[in-house]
């Protein structure tokens, strides 16, 4: 374990040792004089794997965890507004659900739709899309929920290959090929497998064979089903699931895990081995190096029955036998310490025992003494304490299984009659000395000298048991993770657990969420709930509002029942799944405006809004935070007599509420204003609220703290690496094992690869497809990864200047653009121009690509490269795409270089990506297939077996411009823009320009800027003199970057015009520090060069020239924070500029959006789905390379076929027919 110990005051040190000695103490009840004997590391092993410290007194074995606060923040910031809901978000992602009850034996998938699924620390919420996250479908509170698991998991398993014990060793050792590994099944006959190889299937085919993985979430009163894309997001899914279930029903008030055995009460207890030994002498580990895994099991006598359960034993001849409970952990390190410890406190409570029954006369045992002992036994046994509430502890029965034993095996059955030879005694410790110097034990252990060897010692016996998998203790070495721990701030952990704020009640800080085990089904519609559900209705449709708390001395609206306020707040929390700290203000009856009018009844609360349908049949919610509202406005209803109000929330979006009277709609706009802070003004009709981050960082007090969404970015890396190691470990053992690491005030524990990556970025095109590599690269460096960019030569010093490795490949930048330029979409002269002119850089690109990636952990690559799939297929190492533009098949966006004039729907959407997909494909498959035969080595491929559709990618591009599709599989992440910020920090600009718009700014002139990037025109002078007379009809000043004229043109000669005063030609300037001070900017839509003006706030005029340019000027259009022209002339132009510059809506709207794009940390995001998915896309690998492998052994002629001629060998003939004879293609395109 590597360590970060920073030196901190020895008296802050002190003072923390003495205030969780008191801590301890004081929730454990420990005496005075209980004497502390050890300290360990180690981890309780439940339905989860948590991390703790087991403490030895002479009295008592603890065990302590702290857990993360339930909101991820000081427990002091409970009462202030949160602004940012992603505080609170665990994981989101799309699910699919079955929408009609139908049995399981059903074909499921003409029933099943997707949703937008969120998980967050209180409630899993199903929405419709991800951009409907107002209106929940389902709320499910996770304090109801009991388990969670994949449904017929080994059905799925064989999708899961286990990486230890492959030809190559470790994860984070670089590799130059593909290695030797062992085919999962290679007794297959030949021609059976030479002909499954060579089937031809659709993609579709694959993804409903291997994709339809099911969870299973039971909850008190209804069990919910949810398809998942694969086992490895139901995993995700389950895991982080069953942590927030343990966390809400294993812990206290404060979030901790506190359990107390009194030596007393143990009855057995037991050391077994887990991990196999490792088959290599030079791999074994040493006993005396003290540093094998090993786990630890107690049986103890819980004594916490209640006097009531004990009576009713009592009275209804029941078993009134001492309940037991058994606890497992594991030490990973220094266990045997702790065993020899406990060791010496058993001999030495047997000592004590010994001596005290040798005084004692010795009594004969009769049915008739029976009850009366055990009513003895029971007052002699300790308190125990235990926060831990009965579950199915998964995780411990899934070992069990695997060795074929039950809960009762691992330990031998012992009476309780007999358990008195196994009490062990009790001596007692100063708390305030736990943290002192360590005594030594023989001070109390030899206190008695005389040796009686005719006790019984409690049996202990050395056993060993088998993960589902095999693993060794080297193999789980080679999984390439450590805990790396540092020293947290002294000030912040001495505010946290302080004597004063510790001051709660021993039956508040042991409250927790009692679990019935038992289901409610649902029951039939009988008169009895009909009569019910009318009752309810009726009362519903009183249109007075109800305040919950009084606003005045005579406030007519107060309910003053205390039992109704009680009931009605209960049920709002019901509900709408809230926790108990929510509390409701007031209610209205009204109409919420959807696509008709619903009735129902609308709550305001502290913190939220809520409405909830009344009519039956409808099941209508909607819960938006108060911190999302931006305006309220008094409005007239779209019916006559009804007044309205419109709430307008973040993005705009708008709600419109009916009230049938006007007293009600003028009560509710009062206590609305009042909770945003607003005095109310009833000569108002409209309120506007905006808080900036510099305002939010201002309610940062001494007493809280709000984590900003740059702490909340990097806590997600932290815990997709957490996600990372419970893949390998879930892998290689075969064993679902949620990890749950402790929130220690003094110590801060992460996970982090033990070696890092050789990462390698492969892209091709313009300035703009390198500049977000470079980002991403930056911010891997940071991780302590290593990082390589292959792409053009010319951008070779940029990439070097910024201190990443650089790797040329072949191509020219210009050549691309001027080709792309003239062929704006697809077509067939497209395609033909395309192989004519780039068919011999292909296979440039393809074996330069090659060659610069040797030596890669991990491959990152835009797919128009084209090369990467199947080099990391070769290296057998994780592949990831990224890109700027929908390259994913969905029916939410068409392909890019489809786009059409008008929205065609879901069903055109698609078909474009299937169709770009296999024209692509088709168009250099022969190239593509000859070079894996001759250079890489590898058999033919096809698009069924590239498994295209389920590699992990990754688009930055913010989710404001491209909200996930709810038909994205999960590995598919939107991220946010990956930003250089070339100008922060030292940049300085060009001192004629500051003065420029120093004087623009002097002479009130909006300032613009105009750059169409690394975009080649065919005529660069009419395009500069269309802009040139708009900028001067417009009366602007403009900020030129004239880079379409530096490229290419008819006459490279020809002289260009002179620009009037107005326009400065300042060249390429940092997007990130010129856009936020000016007033609009006219560029081409490129993805980088779109984002950094949403970014700025900044209106823009987009003017596209081909592919993904046409998809964003439609985006920025429909969002309403920019234009878009089909044609650039003076007049449009001119147009253009005077609408985005002086549009108060346009100008608006940017604003908002940048203030929400503000929140959004692109690379940091791109980091945490990487680490998310990094096992996930090393699987698909390990697949590819068993495939590879068993075609070579049942084709043992494949080297010599290499380089054969082949039908289909010539790339041109095969583009040729395909052209000629596609009908579908002419008519598509």
């Amino acid at each position: 374990m590597r360590d970060n110990l920073p030196m901190e005051s020895p008296q802050q040190k002190q003072y923390l040792r003495v205030q969780i000695a008191n801590k301890l103490q004081r929730s454990f009840h420990l005496s005075e004089h209980e004497y502390f004997l050890g300290n360990y590391n180690s981890w309780l092993i439940k339905d989860v794997l948590l991390q703790g410290h087991v403490y030895l007194t002479s009295d008592s074995l603890l065990f302590f965890a702290f857990l993360q606060n339930k909101d991820m923040q000081n427990e002091e910031s409970t009462n202030v507004a949160i602004n940012d809901d992603s505080l609170s978000i665990i994981q989101s992602g799309t699910l699919g659900l079955k929408t009609m009850r139908y049995g399981d034996t059903l074909v499921s998938g003409m029933l099943t739709h997707r949703y937008w699924a969120v998980l967050r620390q209180d409630t899993m919420s199903i929405y419709s899309s991800s951009t409907e996250l107002y209106f929940p479908l389902i709320v499910i509170d996770i304090k109801s929920c009991l388990y969670v698991e994949v449904s017929n998991k080994q059905k799925y398993e064989k999708e899961a290959v286990s990486p230890v014990g492959r030809g190559y060793a470790g994860y984070g050792i670089s590799r130059q090929n593909s290695g030797t590994s062992t085919p999962r099944d290679s007794d297959d006959v030949s021609s059976d497998l030479r002909d499954l190889l060579q089937q031809e299937a659709s993609e579709e085919t694959v993804e409903s064979s291997s994709s339809h993985v099911w969870i299973k979430l039971v909850t008190r009163k209804k069990t919910y089903r949810f398809q998942c894309d694969s086992l490895f997001v139901a995993r995700k899914w389950c895991n982080n699931l069953t942590k927030l279930i343990f966390h809400h029903n294993n812990t206290n008030s404060n979030s901790e895990v506190l359990i107390k055995i009194p030596h007393s009460n143990i009855i057995e207890y037991n050391q077994f081995a887990i991990f196999s030994e490792d088959q290599d002498e030079e791999d074994k580990i040493e006993d005396e190096e003290n540093d094998i895994p090993f786990g630890w099991n107690v049986k103890y006598y819980s004594n916490n029955e209640s006097r009531s359960t004990r009576l009713k034993k009592k009275f209804t001849g029941e078993d009134e036998s001492l309940e037991t409970e058994s606890i497992y952990f594991l030490f990973p390190k220094s266990g045997s310490n702790f065993f020899n410890e406990f060791e010496k406190i058993v001999q030495n409570n047997q000592q004590q025992v010994k001596k005290e029954s040798s005084s004692e006369l010795v009594r004969t045992l009769s049915e008739t003494f029976k009850r009366s002992k055990q009513d003895d036994s029971r007052k002699q046994l300790g308190k125990s304490i235990s926060t831990l509430t009965p579950s199915l502890n998964n995780l411990v029965q899934s070992v069990l299984n695997a060795n074929g034993m039950d809960s009762d095996s691992i330990l031998s059955q012992q009476s309780s009659e007999k358990s008195t030879a196994k009490k062990f005694g009790s001596t007692l410790v100063n708390a305030t000395k736990i943290f002192a110097p360590k005594k030594s034990p023989s001070v109390i252990i030899n206190e008695s000298s005389d040796d009686n060897n005719d006790i019984p010692e409690p049996k202990n016996e050395q056993n060993n048991f088998c993960l589902p998998k095999n693993l060794s203790v080297g193999g789980l070495r080679s999984l390439d993770i450590l805990l790396e721990t540092s020293i947290k701030q002294m000030g912040e952990a001495i505010t946290r657990y302080d004597t004063s704020n510790s001051a709660k009640s021993q039956e508040e800080l042991f409250s927790t969420i009692s679990r019935d085990s038992s289901q409610t089904k649902g029951g039939g519609y009988g008169p009895s709930a009909i009569t019910k559900a009318l009752t309810v209705f009726g009362s519903k449709l009183r249109p007075i509002p109800s305040h919950y708390q009084s606003f005045s001395d005579n406030d007519s609206y107060y309910i003053k029942q205390l039992k109704v306020r009680e009931r009605d707040q209960n049920n709002y929390r019901e509900t709408f799944a809230l926790g108990e700290d929510c509390k409701l203000i007031s209610s209205y009856n009204c109409y919420l405006q959807r696509s008709f009018p619903v009735y129902g009844e609308f709550f305001i609360g502290e913190t939220e809004i809520c409405f909830k349908s009344s009519l039956p049949g409808l099941s209508t919610k909607m819960i938006v935070p108060i911190f999302d509202i931006e305006a309220v406005k008094k409005e007239h209803g779209i019916r006559l007599a009804y007044s309205g109000i419109k709430i307008i929330c973040k993005g705009r979006e708008e709600m419109t509420l009916e009230f049938n009277l006007g007293s009600s709609r003028t009560d509710c706009y009062r206590v609305l204003c009042q909770q945003l802070n607003y005095t109310n003004d009833e000569t108002n009709d409209s309120i506007d609220r905006h808080i900036d981050d510099t305002e939010a960082s201002s309610m940062n007090g001494d007493n809280y703290h709000i984590p900003s969404s740059l702490e909340i970015a990097r806590k997600r890396i932290e815990m997709a690496r957490i996600k990372m190691f419970e893949d390998r470990l879930t892998t290689a053992s075969g064993l679902d094992i949620p990890i749950m690491l402790e929130d220690s005030p003094f110590l801060k524990t992460e996970m982090k690869p033990s070696a890092s990556y050789k990462i390698t970025l492969l892209t091709i095109g313009s300035r703009g497809d390198v500049q977000p590599y470079i980002a991403l690269g930056k911010g891997l460096i940071k991780e302590g990864h290593k990082v390589r960019i292959a792409t053009h030569g010319e951008f070779g010093p940029w990439i070097k200047k910024h201190g990443l490795e650089f790797k040329e490949i072949a191509g020219d930048p210009g050549e691309l653009m001027s080709f792309m330029v003239n062929h704006s979409s697809m077509s067939v002269s497209f395609l033909k121009d395309a192989q004519a002119k780039f068919g011999a850089w292909i296979t440039k690109l393809l074996t330069t690509s090659w060659e610069a990636c040797q030596g890669s952990d991990i491959l990152i690559e835009s797919p128009s490269a084209m090369a990467g799939i199947h080099i990391a297929e070769a290296l057998v190492i994780p592949y990831f795409r990224a890109f700027t533009m929908p390259w994913t098949k969905t029916r939410a966006y068409p392909n890019p270089f489809f786009v059409p004039d008008q929205k065609k729907g879901g069903s055109y959407n698609y078909l474009t990506h299937v169709l770009f997909e296999t024209v692509f494909w088709k168009g250099i498959s022969s190239q593509v297939n000859k070079w894996r035969e001759e250079e890489l080595h590898l058999p033919r491929t096809n698009l069924y077996r590239l498994q295209q559709s389920r590699v992990p990618f990754l688009y930055n591009v913010s989710p404001c411009i491209l909200p996930p599709a709810v038909d994205f599989p999960d590995w598919v992440k939107v991220t946010g823009y990956w930003f250089l910020n070339e100008g922060y920090g030292d940049y300085q600009p060009p001192s004629d320009l500051v003065g420029f718009m120093r004087k623009a700014s002097e002479d009130k002139k909006k300032v613009i800027y105009v750059g169409f990037g690394s975009i080649v025109v065919k005529d660069a002078k009419s395009l500069t003199k269309a802009v040139v007379d708009a900028v001067v009809k417009a009366d602007v000043r403009c900020i030129l970057n004239k880079g379409w004229s530096d490229r290419l043109s008819k006459d490279k000669n020809e002289i260009e015009i002179e620009l009037p005063k107005e326009i400065f030609n300042s060249g390429n300037i940092p997007h990130d520090w010129l856009f936020p001070r000016i007033d609009a900017a006219i560029h081409h839509g490129g993805s980088g060069t779109t984002g950094a003006t949403v970014r700025a706030g900044c209106p823009s005029v987009i003017k596209p020239f081909f592919g993904d340019q046409f998809f964003y000027a439609t985006q920025i259009e429909d969002l309403g924070v920019g234009l878009s022209l089909k044609k650039l002339t003076a007049k449009s132009l001119t147009k253009a500029i005077v609408s985005v510059t002086t549009d108060s809506a346009i100008i608006d709207k940017c604003k908002k959006l940048a203030s929400k794009m503000s929140k959004e940390h692109g690379v940091l995001s791109a980091i945490e789905a990487i680490y998310s998915e990094l096992e996930y896309s090393r699987n698909l690998s390990l697949i590819k390379d068993n495939h590879n492998i068993n075609y070579k052994k049942h084709n043992p002629d494949f080297p010599a076929r290499v380089g054969s001629p082949k039908s289909d060998s010539s790339g041109e003939s095969v583009l040729t027919s395909d052209v000629k004879n596609s009908s579908f293609l002419s008519f598509a395109v």
